[in-house]
């Protein structure tokens, strides 16, 4: 409610469902676990066993999904296990954030509790891309050597980072080849880098005709079906 203060009471709900496409997660962590609707008996359930188990669902929806350092919202950041609301202030308060090193600046992030969490707090802007991945910082060496040894370029996890998802092709074909340890089975994970909507459901082909500048949009042009990424008071981001 802090969030949408601004907004009609009965409009929230609306609002609500248009966030739940745009970014599932960060929507629905928000909201009480009670209220998503587990069964018709949740209520006949012992009220305390089953809070604790549906956080701890969400928190490992969150862990396997990650967190956008940068973009997350206080309520999604606090979800990462080992953070909670005091450090996620914290967290929010100290972006931006060009680097997973630069989580170490924080105050009361300390070097103990960088290490639990440095893997689920992801850094997309990075110069390194596995800065945007759930590879943990001490893997880094282990992932690169495991990206070496099967032929695939950091370059293919940039891409993968900026997309959203995992490898795709030729990339993850290389290393499902190699033998399996934890660090090849993050790097061949569909969600490598964070939200693996966009690779599941890829924008479609942009026709001849179609708008690919500002300066080509005019009064009723057409403009094919693509993916919104974002909806700001100005205007929608569109991929």
């Amino acid at each position: 409610a802090a969030d949408d203060g601004a907004i009609p009471l009965a409009n929230r709900g609306a609002c609500s469902l248009a966030r739940r496409l745009l970014d599932p997660l960060g929507e629905y962590v928000r909201m009480d676990p009670k209220t998503l609707g587990v069964g018709m008996y949740q209520h006949d359930a012992d009220a305390k066993a089953l809070r604790a188990a549906l956080d701890g669902a969400v928190e490992d929806a969150v862990a396997a999904v990650g967190v956008d350092a940068n973009a997350a919202s206080e309520d999604l950041v606090a979800r990462v296990a080992g953070i909670g609301p005091g450090l996620a202030k914290a967290v929010v308060a100290a972006r931006p954030f060009s680097k997973r090193e630069d989580l170490k600046k924080v105050p009361r992030l300390g070097p103990k509790t960088f290490s639990n969490v440095a893997g689920f707090l992801r850094v997309p802007c990075s110069s390194e891309p596995l800065d945007a991945t759930r590879i943990h910082p001490d893997d880094y060496a282990e992932a690169r050597a495991a990206l070496r040894k099967a032929g695939v370029s950091t370059k293919a996890v940039a891409v993968a980072a900026a997309r959203g998802g995992g490898l795709g092709g030729d990339a993850l074909e290389k290393l499902e080849a190699l033998p399996s340890t934890p660090v090849v089975r993050s790097l061949t994970d569909g969600a490598l880098a964070g939200d693996p909507r966009a690779a599941l459901a890829p924008a479609p082909p942009l026709e001849t005709a179609a708008p690919r500048t500002i300066g080509d949009l005019r009064p009723g042009v057409a403009v094919p079906r693509a993916p919104v990424r974002n909806v700001a008071p100005f205007g929608a981001f569109v991929d």
